[in-house]
């Protein structure tokens, strides 16, 4: 059966608090209504961010009276509303009584104190309340991150709001689950491309449109392996001269193959299959000319391509899956350029700089040391100058 989580929204919390518990606790396929406490319409948080709850808070109960865990953001004046509603603390009372779990971070433990929810039992608050949630209370305080005792549940505020999130989840449903939605979120994930473009020289102008070659614009894979398990399509621009300017491509391989006689800058857009990544956009410059004799005269191919590599920082559970999905490519990518080679060579380049640098440095250390010897050897001749002037001044005159 699924799990049922409410997050209690007022004016003034926290929106990171808020926020991160829904988002985590919706990819382990948890129920979330984030119920607004004033009604259903947009609430102006912390730093005036607008969130717009599922529904009002008495909906949310009316709908469903009864939810597997209770969570309360901080934000301070959103926590002080909190603390003074007697409908809140009637559910919360209620949700004790049943031994169902109760969550709150930052100043959100002031609504525990007020509602007399959790006694005896060990918490964390941000620190800033730490003194108003103990004055008169029975609670024991503890500075770790996240605590949880029993049915209660603390943290300290928008920084621990990922651990909070992930601590509710493995309460609900395990460390199995709570782990499976952390991995994802603790990594970057890293492909490498190929994009570029080849063109080859007819020998002559066509003369039904005077255009002097076929070219292909491309992304590849660096590696061999099938990009369409993350890659939605490629957009790629071409300039406006030509009929369809606009290519749009699906499936591997991912080019266009055209003729023409000008260079221009194509577009290139890739997007993935997760609609929530945003979309990369690559500038290239499709070059057509080299002076090459072999290039010239159509004999070999002008290649004109690039190394490069997409970050997808933290992705979401399905753009993780799609990237470490392992199918290999049908379609056996070869690249024109040897980039192993290149990267060689470009390493071995960077290690000869280095060397020439340290080198350089340490002529530059030698004649430092030289200048300042020639400069003290110098302080020491004007000193025994300045020494015998002195002398021969003080020396009577006779006249």
């Amino acid at each position: 059966m699924t799990k049922k989580a409410l997050i209690v929204l007022s004016e003034g919390a926290e929106e990171i608090e808020t926020i991160v518990p829904a988002d985590l606790l919706r990819r382990a396929g948890i129920d979330v209504t984030i119920a607004g406490l004033q009604g259903d319409s947009e609430i102006i948080c912390s730093r005036n961010v607008v969130i717009k709850p599922d529904k009002s808070f008495k909906v949310a109960l009316s709908s469903s009276p009864t939810y597997d865990i209770l969570i309360l953001p901080g934000g301070l004046k959103g926590a002080r509303n909190l603390a003074a509603s007697l409908e809140v603390g009637e559910l919360l009372k209620s949700q004790e009584s049943r031994n169902g779990f109760i969550a709150a971070i930052c100043a959100g433990p002031l609504a525990l104190k007020s509602h007399k929810i959790g006694q005896n039992k060990t918490v964390t608050s941000h620190p800033s309340v730490r003194d108003e949630l103990l004055e008169g209370s029975s609670f024991k305080y503890s500075e770790d991150r996240v605590v949880h005792d029993g049915h209660i549940i603390t943290s300290r505020g928008p920084g621990t709001s990922f651990e909070f999130a992930l601590k509710m989840i493995e309460v609900l449903l395990g460390k199995a689950k709570s782990d499976e939605v952390a991995q994802p979120l603790n990594q970057n994930i890293v492909k490498s491309i190929i994009y570029g473009n080849t063109a080859r020289y007819f020998s002559k102008k066509r003369e039904e449109d005077n255009h002097t070659h076929s070219w292909t614009l491309y992304v590849k894979p660096y590696l061999n392996e099938d990009m369409s398990k993350y890659v939605r399509k490629i957009v790629f621009k071409l300039h406006d001269s030509y009929a369809n300017p606009t290519r749009i491509i699906t499936e591997p391989p991912y080019e266009v193959k055209e003729t023409g006689w000008g260079e221009f800058e194509a577009i290139i857009k890739i997007f993935f299959v997760d609609l929530a990544e945003r979309h990369v956009t690559i500038y290239h410059p499709l070059k057509l000319f080299n002076m090459d004799p072999l290039i010239i005269s159509g004999k070999k191919l002008f290649v004109n391509e690039f190394y490069d590599e997409i970050i997808f920082q933290e992705p979401t559970l399905v753009m993780h899956n799609a990237l470490t999905a392992q199918n290999e490519n049908r379609h056996h990518v070869k690249h024109e350029t040897d980039f192993d080679l290149k990267k060689q060579r470009t390493l071995k380049a960077i290690a000869d700089a280095r060397e020439e640098v340290k080198l350089e440095i340490r002529d530059l250390k030698d004649c430092l040391k030289e200048s300042k010897n020639l400069i003290a050897k110098f302080k020491e001749e004007i000193a025994k100058a300045d020494a015998n002037i002195s002398i021969n001044n003080q020396r009577p005159s006779f006249s």
